[in-house]
């Protein structure tokens, strides 16, 4: 379908264009299972017609409604210019654009169509003003952040959303996934002040949040580090660090294992990954 779509809209459109409406209102059906949403968010802002352009949101939408995603996301985006480097199909930025909008708008509340920037002094931007996918998708392209991104600082992000009086406890984020190249400050070691001869222990910035989303009720979300270049070693945090993923490559198989895995630590995570490949022990290779 997403290969011959624009033949059905030349040689046929009245009827496609029935079937793209069907579709939409729930009579039809569309077998979205294997389509590679990060080509599709690319070939949208593209679209020269208005056929083109109602094909591939009928799609996004068939997709969003039928991606399990049982994990509350929350996207940090970098929207640098290293981001573009890839081959011809997808780049970086690609991966980046498309987790973005999945996420965005599978979200609710104060976070429903919003991502966060990757940046220095990062932002929550809101997509809500955007009526359809292309408008999404360009509104996404113009934000070519350049910075490094202060995770401290994202974290501050969220809990100013949380001091809401009006936010809603269902709606709180469980996961932050920074998709990136992988360019971050140095986490902070925070020390308070030394009150007469004793000294407070110093805490990491994990410790340090753990904490203040516990005075308000409510649980750290967990970051992911979706390095979608991997043209560096670059590695925030080690293996045993809890409540954080380290992820590398751009395959869209890699959503689910991100999205939906609950491991605790990053040696973990890559053992549940590894387990598909467990029946390789058992078997008498010669070398």
């Amino acid at each position: 379908m997403s290969k011959y779509n624009e033949a059905f809209g030349r040689n046929d459109g009245e009827r496609f264009a029935l079937y793209l409406s069907r579709v939409k209102s729930g009579v039809s059906k569309m077998n979205v299972d294997t389509m590679d949403i990060v080509h599709l968010v690319k070939r949208v802002v593209f679209a020269d017609t208005k056929e083109k352009e109602n094909f591939f949101e009928t799609a996004w939408n068939k997709i969003v409604g039928d991606t399990n995603l049982d994990r509350r996301t929350l996207v940090v985006r970098d929207g640098s210019g290293s981001m573009t480097v890839g081959d011809s199909y997808t780049s970086p930025l690609e991966v980046a654009n498309a987790m973005t909008l999945l996420t965005a708008e599978r979200l609710s509340g104060e976070f429903h169509n919003k991502f966060i920037t990757f940046s220095k002094y990062p932002e929550l931007v809101d997509l809500t003003d955007c009526k359809t996918l292309r408008e999404k998708a360009l509104k996404l392209r113009s934000y070519a952040d350049y910075e490094n991104t202060d995770i401290q600082k994202v974290y501050e992000v969220v809990l100013d959303v949380y001091r809401n009086p009006n936010f809603k406890p269902e709606d709180a984020i469980e996961q932050l996934m920074i998709v990136s190249d992988m360019e971050f400050d140095h986490l902070t070691v925070y020390e308070e002040q030394e009150k007469g001869f004793n000294k407070i222990p110093m805490k990491s910035t994990f410790e340090y949040f753990d904490e203040e989303f516990k005075k308000l009720g409510y649980k750290r979300p967990e970051v992911i580090f979706w390095n979608v270049a991997a043209r560096d070693n670059h590695l925030p945090v080690k293996k045993d660090e809890n409540g954080c993923k380290l992820v590398s490559g751009s395959s869209k198989n890699v959503i689910d294992l991100v999205v939906l895995d609950k491991s605790l630590s990053p040696l973990t995570f890559m053992n549940k990954v590894l387990e598909r490949y467990s029946f390789v022990d058992d078997l008498d290779l010669e070398v």
